[in-house]
């Protein structure tokens, strides 16, 4: 799904951080996340674990905060629900 588009149609952000094991990796994931405010929920997968974040903390989505994202974790481990 291109990433316009998915600005419009997406509810979620799936990141999957299985292979990130630097604790540093989690702080810029954080504060990349806090720059997009938003309504839309993320969700944290750890293996076979999946972590609701916070309902206050919620993002925008938006071809910036993906690129970012991406560039941190792998495009692989980004997922967007519709």
């Amino acid at each position: 799904m291109p990433i316009l588009e998915a600005e419009t149609i997406s509810k979620a952000i799936h990141l999957r951080l299985e292979g990130i094991e630097k604790e540093e990796d989690l702080y810029k994931l954080r504060e990349i996340l806090l720059r997009f405010p938003g309504r839309s929920p993320f969700y944290l997968h750890f293996g076979e674990k999946v972590l609701s974040v916070s309902p206050n903390f919620r993002v925008k989505i938006q071809e910036e905060l993906i690129s970012e994202i991406e560039a941190l974790v792998g495009k692989e481990k980004v997922e967007l629900d519709s």
